[in-house]
């Protein structure tokens, strides 16, 4: 019996399939590019640089899993454009999401590990680790892999990300720096290239995280933008309080006002209230502009 497409060519069939195929790939590839990543991958030996300032970045307040899992997407996108560079042929990197330990249930310390992922390029893995209010990495032997659960004292950290609270909230802080959202490619970028240079013998597996002076400068200077940003907000919406408040005590004045009978002052509270209530709205206004400015 033949089928619907019976007066269809099947070359012409073969090429709409082909045509199919190559958007759903490049649906799903589009997920894992991006021209900064494919130039960063092309000299994925050199240190990554945090130029990016962002006006309207704020401190990471992730807990640590959720943190950990947003490297691990940076590290599988990374992973898939290494695969595709020409530059950089012959190189590999197994991305292993992280995941519960099995001895994570069985602990109950503030130092155990929740989560582990780790990042393959042999003959040399990235173990990243997830305690309750801490982050580590290790750069360890492949070999190591299988024993490495419980044996982390044998091993130096190439780095530790600690919680901390500022202002009554958490942060995460690395090298002496808190982390904000902008510096997490910057992040991400620096422990996977480190593993590639290592396995590349250019790098000793020994080395700490450290920030170079040039990024070091940049997210300060980031970091700064952030708490005066924070800071122009912060002290408008106190001004507005004030405001609403100052607002409410005068209703309350002049009701209090027309229950005595007193109409001359009564008069005057609601005219003064009424232009006031006016002069909110303005107000308000410009909290929407002050935030657009800050935002730019």
């Amino acid at each position: 019996m033949e089928n619907s497409h019976s007066g269809e060519p099947q070359s012409a069939r073969a090429k709409t399939s082909d045509d199919l195929s190559k958007k759903i790939l490049g649906s799903i590839q589009g997920k894992f590019t991006g021209e900064e990543t494919a130039h960063w991958i092309s000299h994925v030996d050199q240190e990554p640089v945090a130029a990016v300032i962002n006006t309207h970045s704020e401190p990471v307040r992730l807990s640590s899993v959720a943190f950990l899992d947003k490297l691990f997407d940076d590290f599988q996108r990374y992973a898939f454009e290494l695969s595709k560079a020409e530059a950089t042929e012959g190189r590999e990197v197994i991305c292993n999401r992280p995941v519960a330990p099995p001895t994570a249930l069985a602990q109950h310390t503030e130092s155990h590990v929740i989560f582990q992922g780790t990042l393959v390029s042999e003959p040399w893995a990235l173990v990243m680790q997830a305690q309750t209010h801490k982050i580590v990495a290790y750069i360890v032997p492949t070999e190591n892999l299988s024993t490495f659960a419980g044996r982390e004292s044998f091993f130096s950290s190439y780095i530790d990300i600690d919680e901390s609270m500022e202002d009554g909230a958490t942060v995460w802080k690395v090298d002496g720096q808190t982390i904000l959202d902008s510096m997490l490619s910057y992040l991400s970028k620096k422990l996977f290239g480190l593993l590639l240079r290592v396995a590349g013998g250019v790098a000793l597996p020994a080395e700490r995280f450290s920030m170079d002076a040039n990024s070091r400068e940049a997210l300060n200077l980031s970091d700064r933008l952030a708490q005066n940003r924070r800071a122009l907000l912060g002290a408008y919406e106190n001004y507005a309080a004030g405001v609403d408040y100052e607002v409410n005590q005068l209703s309350i004045i002049a009701m209090k006002g027309i229950q005595v009978l007193d109409k001359d002052h009564s008069r005057e509270l609601m005219l003064r209230t009424n232009h006031l209530k006016m002069w909110r709205e303005k107000l308000l206004a410009m909290g929407e502009e002050l935030q657009q400015i800050l935002a730019e």
